[in-house]
């Protein structure tokens, strides 16, 4: 009688809790982060006394990108990332991403000089982290619901080629070839890292 009355009293506890977590875990579903272990498919490339306007590298990009008609491709659009930890201070990069991968570009001045940076990230819902990361059930949850496969892998192998190409070419265009000249073509290879590493 007594756990019947706890029970039924506590109803009006338990099932706006039950509420709230259902609302948190579908709001969760939709919040991604980037998941960077080890700094997978990072490129970088500097050229000395030169500037250009990053809108400039990132407008090309994009056509570029756009007449490759890479299947799968969403997002193109120009975000701000902080440089640290002051909140004001951030700079202007390129995203591209496509199906839980997104790739970063980055054009700036660093002094008198020029740098052009590549990065490419595995894209998880906060909700996927979380359950991921519980200690024991975690890989075995990675395993069964986010498996792996080699289409899944050789997908992003021609994605993170087919950017890292139209970002090539783009960099050539703006320095009127400098890029070529100056860098081997071993040093102008992408970074095929296994952005997908479990570890």
């Amino acid at each position: 009688m007594i756990d019947f009355i706890l029970l039924r009293g506590g109803g009006h506890f338990f099932l706006p809790l039950v509420y709230s977590l259902t609302f948190l875990f579908i709001l969760l579903s939709f919040v991604r982060v980037n998941k960077s272990t080890n700094a997978p498919g990072h490129f970088i490339v500097a050229v000395k006394d030169f500037n250009v306007d990053c809108a400039l590298v990132y407008e090309k990009l994009s056509n570029k990108i756009i007449n490759q008609q890479i299947p799968g491709v969403g997002a193109m659009i120009t975000v701000s990332k902080p440089e640290g930890t002051n909140p004001f201070a951030k700079r202007k990069y390129f995203m591209i991403e496509r199906k839980g991968v997104v790739s970063y570009v980055c054009a700036a001045p660093f002094g008198t000089d020029f740098f052009f940076s590549l990065w490419t990230l595995e894209r998880i819902t906060l909700t996927r982290w979380i359950l991921t990361h519980i200690p024991v059930l975690g890989p075995i949850l990675e395993r069964t619901f986010w498996k792996m496969t080699f289409y899944k892998i050789d997908s992003f192998s021609m994605f993170n080629t087919m950017v890292h190409e139209a970002f090539k070419d783009v960099m050539n265009e703006v320095t009127d070839g400098r890029i070529s000249r100056e860098y081997s073509k071993e040093e102008l290879r992408p970074v095929l890292k296994n952005v997908f590493d479990r570890r």
